[in-house]
């Protein structure tokens, strides 16, 4: 600020300083009209950081005056990072879901009744299906959740739910296209049940338990489906396999939400021919992973990902960027 004897420099003021732990604590008082978002921009983090020596900082609100700052050294996402499981008997409509970590460490959460469809890419040995396996394992905890869908190598789906059940609401394998439809089918016709009898003045269900459960649509490699249903015969009349999946598919993403199923569709690339260009609208929830071709991160996230294609094709496995569409989030980056 100017004065008369020249510039005066305010800066917030040190409240406490907390070196007992791991990670030394800083509480600092905010200047009058300064936001917490001053603090975590990303370069104002990383010149707080480089000040005091420190490879980066944690910050979190404390009342509306103060901040709370933790120095650390390191990388916190170096070293395997364990999913965070809920407590048994605890429901979907009270979880939220950890989906990713940012830069930082921090959790970013998803409600799984609230949430939208969720669209995964990633290039092999990206990184996306530890992912899946993460999210699912969170899911499938609960009582009122059920993990269904479709899977030719029955490595997310099949083998790890033997005796469990979910098993019976998933097909899994290559030998038998047939199957694949007809757990489609299956799906559909719950879905249909489930909206015929949606109570009076609600166009969807909320709430949820072991007798009505949310349901989790998973289609793994969804697009490598659809080139074995290519070859596959049909009774004369009938349309052609490719086609039936591609209408479930179709059905289940615009109508499911309403019904309580929620799909994972997950493949290489989110091409327009393989999860459909107003289907794709639909998932609202999309993660990418590394990908081969640079472009498709635009063709999923939008114009607003160009910045980012050269890191993001270099990325190390598990990581990834999303976009979410707004709602109900718990996190403080869009970026892990």
């Amino acid at each position: 600020m100017q004065v008369a004897s020249g510039t005066t420099i305010v800066i917030p003021t040190l409240a406490r300083a907390d070196l007992s732990g791991p990670d030394p604590v800083l509480v600092v008082r905010k200047i009058h009209g300064q936001l917490i978002e001053d603090f975590r921009a990303d370069e104002a983090s990383r010149r707080i950081a480089a000040a005091l020596g420190y490879d980066r900082i944690r910050v979190y609100p404390r009342g509306s005056e103060w901040v709370r700052i933790e120095l650390l050294i390191g990388d916190p996402l170096d070293g395997e990072v364990p999913a965070p499981l809920a407590g048994r008997g605890l429901s979907v409509s009270d979880v939220e879901i950890t989906i990713a970590r940012d830069e930082l460490g921090n959790p970013l959460r998803q409600s799984w009744v609230e949430g939208p469809h969720v669209c995964i890419q990633g290039a092999t040995r990206s990184g996306k299906s530890v992912w899946c396996y993460s999210a699912l394992a969170q899911l499938a905890r609960l009582d009122d959740v059920l993990i269904a869908g479709s899977d030719l190598s029955g490595l997310l789906l099949g083998r790890p739910y033997v005796g469990t059940r979910h098993h019976e609401w998933q097909a899994t394998g290559s030998a038998d296209v047939e199957a694949h439809r007809d757990l489609l089918v299956r799906l559909v016709a719950e879905m249909d049940t489930r909206i015929r009898n949606l109570p009076p003045r609600r166009d969807k269900f909320t709430r949820f338990h072991a007798g009505f459960p949310l349901i989790v649509v998973v289609l793994e490699e969804f697009a490598g489906l659809l080139r074995l249903a290519s070859t596959a015969p049909v009774e004369k009349g009938q349309p052609k396999m490719r086609e039936q999946l591609l209408a479930l598919y179709g059905r289940l993403v615009s109508e499911g939400h309403k019904a309580g199923l929620r799909l994972m569709v997950v493949t290489q690339r989110a091409d327009a021919t393989v999860v459909g260009g107003f289907e794709r609208g639909q998932l609202g929830l999309r993660i990418s992973f590394r990908l081969d071709d640079p472009e498709a991160l635009v063709m999923l996230h939008g114009q607003s990902a160009r910045d980012h294609l050269e890191e993001h094709q270099l990325a190390p496995p598990g990581s990834r960027w999303s976009r979410h569409p707004p709602g109900r989030w718990a996190g403080s980056a869009d970026r892990g």
